[in-house]
């Protein structure tokens, strides 16, 4: 019991500011939790070779490096609170209509606009009131 009220003093002094983000980013990378199974969807229910399912998924890894980009400079001149906004409000759909395209270049497609959108989240996580952003 010490253990545990010792825990839940170390996070009560936190802002409502740092709560709202740690939810935010909780919801934003609950979305990362589908990839796996996207894997074993294109595998066992569209029968993608593991080689095509591989190329597909290697797309969110690689394209993420653009949102993360795209997410900066956007972030620069709108603000955070409006990039997080729409990349959460955005990304949700995609994964939605992702099982009505079963080609391997619309999924390919699909995942390389989702990674684009859902990374551009991510640069807003470190600005607000950080000197790190005003640089």
């Amino acid at each position: 019991m010490k253990l545990f009220n010792s825990y839940i003093k170390t996070f009560k002094g936190l802002s409502r500011e740092a709560w709202m983000l740690s939810i935010v980013m909780l919801i934003n990378r609950s979305g990362s939790m589908v990839l796996p199974f996207l894997g074993v969807y294109m595998t066992d229910h569209l029968n993608f070779s593991l080689e095509n399912a591989g190329i597909v998924l290697s797309f969110y890894g690689i394209v993420s490096v653009l949102g993360s980009w795209l997410g900066g400079f956007l972030t620069d001149k709108f603000g955070e609170y409006y990039i997080q906004s729409w990349s959460l409000f955005l990304s949700a759909p995609i994964f939605l209509i992702i099982p009505f395209f079963p080609s391997i270049e619309m999924m390919a497609f699909l995942i390389f606009l989702q990674s684009t959108i859902s990374d551009t989240f991510r640069p807003g996580e470190f600005c607000g009131d950080h000197q790190i952003c005003k640089t």
